[in-house]
This record gives structure tokens, C-alpha cells and sequence, in this order.
């Protein structure tokens, strides 16, 4: 479309405000002209109706209708008067003008020009004989007015055409053929090539030689700078290209502006082969979309907006983690020319973060189980104390009933419960890391195969055990009851996870892990491990519960089906080990746990201590009793007693010094706590050892093999008993002590 020019412009601007100023000039003129016509109308009218009163009086007075008529015939010949209309009580005569401009009679009134209307009363000798009413029109003034508008409009062109023929030779001599001049000159500037002298050719005044002289000098600063701005452009693309970091420009319409050399590599292309181009050429169309919308939300929020995306780089098989930063461009004048991107490489980053996290989480899992373990093994003691009080009694009471005795069904039920509570502090020491264990060589093959016929007992006819045990499996070393316990508690609770029918799967197989094994709820280190993998086709579990799955008294069945402590049994009995443990799970698509045991290379047989040989002569000799509990003191006091041992208590190491050093020759045996106030069993025992040399002793505890080993009890061979136990065990174990040490 061609340009208008400026000379047009100006002299349309001009005619334009001159016109509109003469054009309100002559309305003002035609608007005063038309009041004072219409106010001389009215004055001359309300003469005319005060006439037509007079007029009326002696018509109305004398009843004669002819002269009302001939008044009313007379008043209309004023073309101005559309119409009269004259009435009394008696008479009423309406004269007005038909369509054809004739004067008639009768015309109804509503039918009258009502333009202008004055009305009043026909009075005569002061007594008022009627009323007239006087109708008109300004037509006349209005054509009057419209002549007058068309000679002033008429006037205004006339005006107008020979003020553009003078403005446009006025203008072209001093204004507009040096701007032409100046226009060339600015022209000849986009190619380098200046042509200074143009403009001596050309006579400049007043403010169009300051304009000039101005032009001139923006030339000269623009040619400075233009090479300045090379220079910096120069620099600004060599630092774009050496920045590690994705750098791009787009325009609002998606359209590369340019870019760095971390962007290339990305995209696999070089730069002139992405500028110009938009994201649907270089990429695919989900990627692309992704990009753009992003793009548009940074540009409508205008501010910069940063997200995280995985993104795989020209040539690169794994992704990258990429954080984007976009920022919306802007003009100085506040509007938006396109959006600048920055993206960050953080995978690694992020998966120190993961790491971290991981790390974070498995610590804070480790200090909430060391502080439960704490509690557990707090409390353990007393609690293991009291389970050997009511497990000794109820004993002692069954032996002295008669076998028809009807108690002793009552006091079978307080046997189970309590041997039941005895199972609880060991899964609670296990879980503590508390427990004392004898670790073997095993092939878990042959232990697990042995125990499938007693798990479908546990688990019942309705689900199903199918087992399948890995080939060339390798040794490891375990604590068989630990084992056992584990596939106790791991069978039950998928039994209990299985809604009528269902399957439990039990595979064993051996992994060699190269290098750190990222799990779904934990991690193994390189190595090589031995796998058990439970697997139950029951309810599957959400994320929230995997999270909690492992910690102590957790659960989600019924107080009667569960104290929440099979699972931490099995946890702490892994850790103990140096194993790993791993569950994956969804809703209604099953569980399975994952238990990694470390391969043990060791050829080792565990020498077992010999039972006495039948015939031999146990000795009677005297048993030293250290117990700093009262109830226990006195329920094993007792149970020897019935065994016709000859017992010497004490409450307390020191109280058993003093007994020890009265009774040198009475003592064959000292049984002893090991954690008493003042001294601990195992340092009492050497004090008395080097009183009496030869002395036997027994130990027993109702604290784990961990907390122990803190008071130099740590010797796999020592004789020991673990509270709570019943007073047969404790028999049995001071009997084979006794036989033992006679024979050593």
C-alpha cells in the first residue's frame, strides 16, 4: 500500500481544523439566528392571539357565528397559522389548514400543526365568553435557515480549495522539499555510504536547519556506536557460545532469535539451522507442545517461571534432567518481544538429592528403631522378670495338683499366655538387635523346604504354598530359629492379606550385585547375596502403608490378629544379619518382600556341647543364688530347693561375696543375674572364681546378647539362660553345668 505524504498530510490537517472551526463558527451563527427568529415568532404570534381575543368578544357576546368565522378566516390568511380553534359552553369552531394547504372548517384538532401552540380566554366587559387556542408553524424559518447553511457551506469549500492550492506551494518551498532532501540524506545512511554534502544543496531555515544540524550529528554518534555495538555483539556471541547452560531466544510467535553452543548440542543442529525456525521443525510435537505452553505461560504471567524437565540430548541414550528458567522480553516502551530460556543441567543434582533423601529417610528409620530398641530392651528385663515369676509358679502349682484337679485347666490357660507374652519380649529383643543367636552355615533350601509342611498347617487349607527353590544356591549364615521366624511372620501375614483362596509363592535364588542395586524401598551394596523372595496374590498395599510397613506395632488388621510386630521382627532380624530387605506392592495386585542374606564363604562346623552321659553322678553340691528381684529370688530358691539343692540366696553381689567367703565348702554352683546394682554378675562371678577355684556358674538375664555384651559377656559358650523361662529349663541347664564342668 503506498504512503500517503507528509505534505498531505499536513495541508489535510490544516483544511480539516480551519473547516471544523468555520463549520462550528456558522452553527453558533445559525443557532443564535434561529432563537431570536423563533422568540420574534412568539412575540409577533402572542400579538396576533391577544388580536384574535379582542376580535372574538363581539361575536361571542352576540351569539353571531358568522363574525367568529369571518375573525377566524381573517386570522388565517398568516401563512404562519396552522390552525384556531375558538369554544364556549355553547359553541365550539375548529379552522385549520388541510394537506393541500386549504383553509376549511371542522378539521379535527388532533390533525393540526402543533409546533407552536398559545392559547387564552375570550373575555368581554370583564366576563370571560370563551376560549381560543392559536396553533403554528416555523417552517418558514427553518427554509430560511436552510438557505443560509447552504450559501456558508458553499462559502467553506470555496475557502478550502483555495487554501490548499496556497498551503501546498507553501509548504513544498519550505518545508516539504528539504524534508524530501533529508529523507534521501537518512536513506543513504542504511548503506555506509553518507553523503554530507546532499545536504548543501538544499536552503534549510529556522527550525528545519536545527533539525538538520541535528541529523547530522545522530548520524555521526550512530556510526560510533554501530561499531561499538559490533565490537560488543562480537564479545556478547563468543560469551553466549562458552556458557555450559542451554541459552535460546524466541520471538512471541515461538520463532528461534538465536542461540548458544550447549543449545546445538541439544538439539543436534548448528545455528543457522535453528534460527528461524520454530519447536514443531526441530522437534515432536508432545515435546513441542510442552515447550510452547510453557513459553505462553511465562509470557502471560510476565515474570520468569522455572520447571524441570527430563530430556534426552542429540545422540545421548540415557535423559537428562534439565531445570528451565523463561523470561519474558520487553521492549523499553513495555511491550513483549519474546522469551529468553536458561536451562541448567541437574541430574546429578537431583540424584544426590535422591540419595540424599534416601539416606535421610533410612537414618531417621534407623534412630526410631534404635530408640524403640532402647525402650524395648528397657523394659524387657523387669517385664521377663515377671513372665519367669508367673511361669515358675503356675509350675510349681501343676506339680502339686492331682491330674483330675479341675484348676488345672485354668492354669494351663495361664501357661499359654504367658509362654505367648515369652514370644513377644524375644520379638521384641530381635527387633531391638537384643536377642542372643547362634549363627550357622545353612542352605536355606534345605530349612525352608523342611518347613513347608508346618506353614500349610499355619496358613490353612484355602491358600495355597507353591515353592520354588533357586539351583546351586549359595551358604549363608543364620541364626536357623531367626529363619524360621522370618518365614513364620512373612507367610502369616500374607496369609492374612488373602481374601478366600489365594497363593503364596517362596523362591530362593542366588544375585551378584556389581554395583550399588537401587530397590523400591531401599538399596543393596555390591556383593553377593543369597534371595528370598515372598510373594501373595492378596490385597496389595498403597504407598502409605509401605512406608510405615516395618515400623513397630504398625498394623493394619484387628487388635486381635495383630500386634504390628511380625514385619520389625523380620526387619531387625535382616539388619541383624547385614542383610537388606525390600517390599513392592500395589492395591489388589498382591505384595512381595525381597530379603537379600550376604553369601558366606566359611567351611565351619559349630561344635555342640555333649549331653551327660547316662549313669554319670550329678553332684549335690551347694547353689549360690545372686538375684536382686525378691519374686524371682525366692521362685528359684524354691524350684531348686524341690530338686533337694542345697541354696544359699542373696540379694545382691556384695551380700553374695559375704556369703560365698562364710561358705567356701558349701558352694558347687553360683547362679547369678548379670545386671544388679553395684556390680554386674560376670564381675562378681571372677571375685568369687578367685575365692573358690573350681566354682561353676550359670547366668541368666532378661536383657539381649547386645546390652550383655557391654559387661564382658560376650563368649558363646557360657552357660546361659534367657528370662523367661520355666523352671525345668532353668533345671536342665544347672544340671548339664554341673555335669559339664565335672567332666571338664
Amino acid at each position: 500500500m503506498k504512503k500517503i505524504p507528509l505534505s498531505i498530510h499536513i495541508i489535510a490537517c490544516l483544511i480539516f481544523i480551519i473547516t471544523v472551526l468555520l463549520s462550528v463558527f456558522g452553527g453558533i451563527v445559525g443557532y443564535k439566528y434561529r432563537e431570536a427568529e423563533l422568540a420574534k415568532l412568539h412575540r409577533e404570534l402572542e400579538v396576533e392571539l391577544m388580536k384574535l381575543q379582542i376580535s372574538l368578544g363581539g361575536g361571542f357576546r352576540n351569539y353571531d357565528i358568522d363574525q367568529v368565522k369571518t375573525v377566524l378566516y381573517a386570522s388565517m390568511r398568516d401563512p404562519r397559522i396552522t390552525g384556531i380553534v375558538a369554544s364556549s359552553d355553547e359553541l365550539l369552531l375548529v379552522v385549520g389548514r388541510n394537506t393541500d394547504d386549504q383553509v376549511t372548517e371542522n378539521i379535527s384538532k388532533d390533525k393540526l400543526d402543533q409546533e407552536i401552540k398559545l392559547d387564552g380566554q375570550i373575555v368581554r366587559d370583564d366576563i370571560v365568553l370563551g376560549h381560543v387556542e392559536l396553533y403554528a408553524t416555523s417552517r418558514q424559518l427553518s427554509a430560511q435557515l436552510f438557505i443560509f447553511f447552504k450559501i456558508f457551506v458553499i462559502s467553506i469549500l470555496l475557502l478550502d480549495l483555495f487554501l490548499i492550492v496556497t498551503l501546498y506551494f507553501m509548504l513544498k518551498k519550505m518545508m516539504i522539499s528539504p524534508l524530501m532532501t533529508l529523507k534521501d540524506f537518512i536513506i543513504s545512511t542504511r548503506t555506509g555510504n553518507v553523503d554530507r554534502i546532499m545536504l548543501s544543496k538544499v536552503k534549510f531555515r529556522g527550525e528545519l536547519e536545527v533539525l538538520r544540524s541535528s541529523i547530522v550529528e545522530i548520524i555521526n554518534e550512530l556510526d560510533y556506536r554501530y561499531k561499538a555495538l559490533q565490537e560488543s555483539e562480537t564479545g556478547f556471541k563468543a560469551l553466549l557460545r562458552t556458557i555450559p547452560d542451554l541459552v535460546w531466544l524466541k520471538d512471541i510467535n515461538g520463532t528461534y532469535l538465536t542461540c548458544n553452543k550447549a543449545f546445538e548440542r541439544f538439539v543436534g543442529k548448528s545455528v543457522n539451522e535453528i534460527i528461524g525456525r520454530t519447536d514443531y521443525d526441530l522437534f515432536d510435537k508432545e515435546l513441542s507442545d510442552w515447550f510452547r505452553a510453557h513459553d505462553k505461560l511465562a509470557m502471560d504471567k510476565g515474570v520468569p517461571l522455572s520447571n524441570e524437565e527430563w530430556v534426552h540430548f542429540s545422540g545421548d541414550i540415557e535423559k537428562t534432567l534439565l531445570e528451565t528458567t523463561k523470561t519474558p522480553m520487553y521492549t523499553e516502551d513495555g511491550d513483549i518481544v519474546g522469551v529468553l530460556g536458561v536451562a541448567h543441567d541437574i541430574t546429578a543434582r537431583k540424584r544426590n538429592e535422591e540419595e540424599r533423601i534416601s539416606l535421610q529417610n533410612e537414618l531417621s528409620r534407623m534412630q526410631k528403631f534404635e530408640a524403640i530398641g532402647r525402650l524395648a530392651g528397657g523394659i524387657s528385663h523387669d517385664f521377663n522378670n515377671m513372665l519367669s515369676v508367673i511361669l515358675g509358679h503356675t509350675e510349681l502349682i501343676l506339680e502339686q495338683l492331682p491330674e483330675d484337679s479341675p484348676l488345672r485347666e485354668d492354669l494351663h490357660e495361664i501357661l499359654e499366655a504367658s509362654t505367648r507374652s515369652t514370644e513377644l519380649t524375644r520379638q521384641l529383643l530381635t527387633y531391638a538387635r537384643e536377642q542372643k543367636r547362634a549363627p550357622e552355615l545353612i542352605n536355606m533350601n534345605n530349612l525352608i523346604g523342611n518347613m513347608i509342611r508346618m506353614l500349610n498347617r499355619l496358613i490353612g487349607e484355602d491358600v495355597h504354598i507353591k515353592w520354588e527353590p533357586g539351583k546351586d544356591l549359595w551358604q549363608v549364615k543364620i541364626d536357623p530359629s531367626q529363619l524360621d521366624q522370618i518365614m513364620v511372620n512373612l507367610c502369616v501375614n500374607a496369609r492374612d492379606a488373602i481374601d478366600g483362596h489365594g497363593t503364596i509363592l517362596l523362591a530362593t535364588s542366588n544375585v551378584s550385585v556389581t554395583e550399588t542395586l537401587k530397590l523400591t524401598t531401599s538399596e543393596a551394596v555390591k556383593g553377593k547375596y543369597v534371595k528370598l523372595t515372598v510373594t501373595d496374590s492378596g490385597c496389595g498395599m498403597d504407598a502409605g502403608v509401605m512406608e510405615k510397613v516395618f515400623d513397630p506395632f504398625f498394623t493394619t488388621k484387628d487388635f486381635a490378629r495383630g500386634t504390628g510386630l511380625g514385619l520389625s521382627t523380620v526387619y531387625g532380624i535382616v539388619k541383624q544379619n547385614n542383610g537388606v530387605i525390600d517390599v513392592t506392592s500395589e492395591p489388589n495386585k498382591g505384595t512381595t518382600f525381597d530379603i537379600y542374606l550376604p553369601r558366606c564363604l566359611e567351611t565351619e562346623v559349630l561344635a555342640e556341647l555333649a549331653p551327660p552321659r547316662a549313669g554319670v553322678e550329678i553332684p549335690q553340691g551347694g547353689i549360690l543364688v545372686v538375684e536382686d528381684d525378691p519374686s524371682m529370688l525366692s521362685l528359684i530358691t524354691r524350684s531348686l530347693t524341690n530338686e533337694d539343692y542345697t541354696v544359699l540366696a542373696a540379694n545382691n553381689p556384695v551380700e553374695a561375696l559375704l556369703v560365698a567367703e562364710n561358705n567356701r565348702d558349701a558352694i558347687a554352683l553360683v547362679l547369678t543375674d548379670i545386671i544388679m546394682p553395684g556390680m554386674n554378675g560376670v564381675e562378681m562371678v571372677l571375685k568369687i572364681e578367685a575365692l573358690l577355684p573350681g566354682v561353676k556358674h550359670v547366668y541368666m538375664s532378661g536383657h539381649g546378647h547386645d546390652v550383655l555384651k557391654k559387661f564382658h559377656f560376650d563368649k558363646a559358650n557360657e552357660n546361659f539362660i534367657q528370662k523367661p523361662f520355666l523352671a525345668s529349663e532353668l533345671l536342665m541347664l544347672v544340671r548339664k553345668a554341673l555335669a559339664v564342668n565335672k567332666h571338664n
